[in-house]
């Protein structure tokens, strides 16, 4: 009878302890948490969390902050759950981490496994990418942010200490617990889209701020021009210069007095011509 007790309190304790070791507090990141200072605050990084979050490809992120004491060590997890399409991502369309020490020097971490397991604190399935786990130099707050190319969601592991309902800082949702991970599990991440724009062709001179309106040029001056060169040239004794006098150039708004001086010119030549008549006639009566 005492053996079958011992038993039972034995098998007890070492189940509670497989839960625990899987058991994360869990803080569900907000759409606004994009970077460290914006995202949640641990005041002590020894303490284990799990923060999910999902990233929309591009330059989309989530941030968080950790303070951690000298001596004391660094440890992170990135997963990404076990599903499509986050499963069949490839190596360079998986989350990274980026991880800012106290004293600035900032490192990238990067995906070097695939490993699947099943947690059973939340009932959910994973794929492990990435641990660190590193002494800490300093006292101070780590930044740790979360990126990637593609659209997936993700997990990120900080701590190793089981301490339910320790206090944090920035996290409205804390009361979300373990329905907002299942929440977040069964929801597939959506890529974002940037709406194509229109492309504009300014032509040169044209006001773009209204519609244009195409009219017909005004009467150009210079394109209705027609210049006429009359080249007068008087003979001269001793083989002299010769002297090129132009005429005024002719022009739309002049072309209607054209007729009027070539008429003018005439009247004056038939009248010249009809005195030099009249005087030759005089010089025979007189002779």
């Amino acid at each position: 009878m005492r053996a079958l007790v011992l038993g039972t309190v034995v098998a007890t304790v070492v189940l509670a302890g497989a839960a625990r070791a899987d058991a994360h507090d869990p803080i569900i990141f907000t759409p606004e948490q994009t970077t460290p200072a914006a995202g949640p605050r641990l005041p002590d990084g020894t303490i284990s969390f799990a923060l999910y979050g999902t990233v929309a490809g591009g330059t989309d992120s989530r941030g968080f902050r950790a303070q951690l004491r000298a001596g004391q060590r660094l440890e992170l997890t990135l997963l990404i759950p076990d599903l499509a399409p986050e499963r069949d991502l490839s190596a360079a369309e998986l989350p990274i981490l980026m991880v800012a020490a106290p004293d600035g020097t900032t490192s990238e971490r990067r995906p070097d496994r695939r490993e699947r397991f099943t947690e059973s604190f939340s009932g959910t399935s994973y794929v492990r990418l990435l641990e660190v786990a590193e002494p800490v130099a300093a006292t101070g707050e780590f930044a740790i942010t979360v990126t990637g190319t593609t659209a997936a969601r993700f997990t990120v592991a900080i701590g190793s200490i089981e301490r339910f309902g320790t206090p944090v800082e920035a996290v409205p949702n804390r009361d979300e617990g373990v329905a907002g991970v299942r929440r977040w599990y069964a929801t597939a991440p959506v890529a974002t889209t940037t709406a194509a724009t229109p492309s504009t062709i300014t032509l040169p001179g044209r006001d773009t701020t209204a519609p244009s309106t195409v009219r017909d040029p005004e009467p150009s001056t210079t394109a209705a021009t027609a210049t006429t060169a009359m080249t007068t040239a008087p003979p001269t004794m001793g083989g002299g210069t010769t002297t090129a006098t132009t005429a005024a150039p002719v022009t739309a708004s002049t072309r209607s007095s054209v007729p009027a001086v070539a008429i003018g010119v005439v009247i004056g030549i038939a009248a010249g011509g009809m005195l030099a008549l009249r005087t030759r006639r005089a010089r025979r009566t007189r002779s």
